[in-house]
């Protein structure tokens, strides 16, 4: 359990530490991480930092001027208080790789000056909180020289001071990725830098497959055509087998498992890229084990059938 300002500077000037301590509390008290290792120019490796209930100013100035700090420790906090990342990156002059930040409410001041002057730093952290609050995102990115890489969802920017000078001094060239319906933001340090291209945020489509149809056989016959044999499943229409996997012998013995088919359309013709070589040319029957363990599924989302042939014994002869 934490106390108000109990590791506040607790590490503060050690300047040859290179590895934190653990810091295993998921309920923080005010200021209780405050500059903890300010100054620490030595620091190579940030704690993990668990917790998900913040506190006033918690982490405020937490790695302020740790200039060899390479990447920011996991923030999986969701709601967050006032001032509780305020300054945490100040002067992290090797700092390449932000954390996540993917609280969506707000407080005053949150994130006031945590990435300031982090020169190596290139792509800012998702931004997506729509509502922003007072001086939430102010000075956020200043002296950030080399970053060009900002997306903000953000749709209402009324708050007091929220972005003011936020990409003061950031790259001259990047991209600034908005929400679609979001015409307010203006050019320059308090908005969108000068320079930078604007485009448009498209929420991905994630769609689960369809399966439409689902046919299963019995027995299925094998026809050998030089190197591309195909198969004639219960008289329907022929499934094209390319290429295939060992050469198939007189009374040898296989197993199939799993075969996926490209098609353009539910008519079960399509061709696939195969898991067995067919040497030679002749007629093999394969024999299901078990009745029914044919199956073919046409998947409309990625446009193929699938084509389920488990533990099939399949014997001939080779001509």
């Amino acid at each position: 359990t934490l106390a108000y300002c109990c590791y506040n500077q607790m590490f503060y000037n050690c300047t040859s530490l290179t590895t934190a301590p653990a810091l295993p509390a998921t309920t923080l008290e005010n200021y209780c991480y405050s500059h903890m290792f300010e100054n620490c120019r030595s620091l190579t490796t940030a704690p993990i930092l668990p917790a998900t209930k913040l506190a006033y100013g918690c982490y405020r100035g937490m790695f302020y001027d740790c200039i060899s700090l390479t990447t920011a420790p996991e923030l999986p906090a969701t709601t967050l208080a006032t001032y509780c990342y305020n300054q945490m990156f100040y002067d992290c002059i090797s700092l390449t790789t932000a954390p996540e930040l993917p609280a969506t409410m707000l407080a005053s001041n949150c994130y006031q000056g945590m990435f300031n002057s982090c020169t190596s730093l290139t792509i800012a952290p998702a931004l997506p909180a729509t509502t922003l609050a007072n001086s939430c995102y102010q000075s956020m990115f200043i002296g950030c020289t080399s970053l060009n890489s900002i997306k903000c969802l953000a749709t209402d920017i009324s708050a007091r001071n929220c972005t003011t000078n936020w990409v003061s001094g950031v790259a001259g060239r990047g991209t600034f990725v908005k929400a679609a319906n979001m015409t307010g933001w203006t050019t320059g340090v308090n908005g969108i830098p000068s320079g930078w291209t604007v485009e448009d945020y498209t929420e991905p489509v994630v769609t689960e497959p369809i399966i439409v149809d689902e046919t299963t056989f019995t027995g299925v016959t094998l026809t050998v055509d030089g190197s591309q044999p195909s198969i004639v499943a219960s008289g329907s229409t022929t499934i094209v087998w390319g290429d295939l996997a060992s050469s198939i012998t007189s009374g040898k013995t296989v197993e199939v498992s799993v075969v996926v088919i490209n098609t353009g359309n539910s008519a079960l013709t399509p061709t696939m890229s195969g898991n067995y070589k067919m040497m030679g040319a002749g007629n093999i029957t394969i024999q299901p084990l078990d009745l029914g363990l044919y199956k073919a599924k046409y998947i409309s989302e990625v446009n193929v059938w699938l084509v389920e042939a488990i533990h099939q014994e399949v014997s001939g002869t080779m001509e």
